[in-house]
């Protein structure tokens, strides 16, 4: 016996008629009706139970407007994340899918998890951690209170400058250039890693320069890292860290051959 539990268009109705009636987190599918009726729903909506969505499903689902979880997906074609892509536009933040980490997992298993699934995930990491990059910068900030009355403005100066260094990063879609690090390593020592703080990718030039920081240095939003950065980067003499889990497999491999790398996922 299957133990398929189907939302059908009739208890998604009797949830948007009462949303405590219904625990729409529970249902493994959905009929393409209930998505069309759910899609008109104000307010969250936790589907994080189904393991896949038809290409009509997703569709209706794109459209909804509030904060859609989507965690339990073991299938994902190229269809579906053509649909669900849509919800970048605007509060991309209000969509949650399986992780990076997992989807490559399911796809290693035999799941259908297909290329464009993987770059929408991607894609929705690195705008959480630059969401996350911006609290770190914001404690930076509040600091600067414990030394207003002190003598140390070289100090001040610098944490402003990281900041302004980490928004120019942002601003440039997370791309971490040379000219950036060149900007970068005229601060203190200290601060490196909090201008690099909302880096989701570096290219191959910026990976070459960052012997000017010469400090063990982190990447914990770093998604996007070609195999040539990452040749570049196994040159760098001091230590590193990345999430692993949320790298190309083939970067990872180049990695490891770093002396000194750790995972900090």
């Amino acid at each position: 016996m299957s133990d398929e539990k189907v939302l059908t268009k009739e208890i998604a109705e009797q949830f948007l008629a009462e949303e405590d009636s219904v625990n729409t987190d529970r249902f493994t599918a959905i009929d393409d009706a209930a998505a069309e009726s759910l899609s008109k729903h104000k307010g969250s909506l936790d589907l994080g139970g189904l393991t896949e969505l038809s290409d009509a499903a997703a569709e209706s689902l794109s459209k909804f407007q509030g904060c859609l979880w989507l965690c339990g997906l073991t299938n994902m074609s190229d269809a579906v994340a053509d649909h669900l892509v849509w919800r970048l536009v605007g509060d991309g933040d209000s969509l949650h899918l399986p992780s990076l980490r997992t989807l490559r997992e399911l796809r290693q298993q035999g799941c259908d998890i297909a290329p464009k699934a993987i770059t929408l995930a991607k894609t929705l990491e690195a705008r959480a951690g630059t969401a996350e990059a911006w609290d770190y910068c914001k404690e930076e900030l509040e600091s600067l209170s414990d030394y207003i009355d002190t003598d140390d403005g070289r100090h001040i100066e610098d944490v402003i400058e990281s900041y302004d260094l980490a928004c120019k990063v942002a601003a440039n879609e997370g791309l971490l250039t040379r000219e950036i690090v060149l900007e970068i390593s005229s601060l203190h020592c200290s601060l490196f890693n909090s201008a690099l703080a909302t880096c989701t990718h570096l290219d191959e030039d910026a990976a070459s320069s960052l012997s000017e920081l010469d400090e063990d240095l982190r990447f914990p939003n770093v998604t996007f890292l070609s195999d040539a950065a990452a040749e570049a980067l196994c040159e760098y003499e001091e230590g590193l860290a990345f999430n692993l889990g949320s790298l190309p497999e083939s970067a990872v491999a180049i990695l490891r051959d770093h002396w000194n790398l750790t995972d900090i996922g």
